[in-house]
């Protein structure tokens, strides 16, 4: 069985009873780690895949916006406000 406590895993209750739920919590090296995958991933789809340098610019903006925008939600720097919930039936 592998160590939940690694992988911020943590033993939850909820009404459905007791189960492993994810908590949010996130260490400085896997934010890091996470950086460097997104910053690996930008790199080799803008070498690899042949594109217009237009649409290779909007790409590299998205992404470098939503990264920073998520920094920020998870620094806490910027509330992103209530998050919308999908039903489930």
């Amino acid at each position: 069985m592998e160590d939940r406590s690694s992988i911020a895993w943590r033993l939850a209750s909820s009404t459905a009873g007791v189960g492993w739920a994810y908590d949010p919590v996130m260490s400085l090296v896997s934010l890091v780690v996470l950086l460097i995958f997104v910053g690996v991933a930008l790199y080799l789809v803008n070498n690899l895949i042949p594109m217009d340098a237009k649409i290779k610019t909007i790409l590299n903006v998205v992404v470098v916006l939503a990264v920073c925008l998520w920094l920020l939600s998870a620094f806490g720097l910027l509330d992103m406000g209530p998050v919308v919930r999908v039903p489930r039936r």
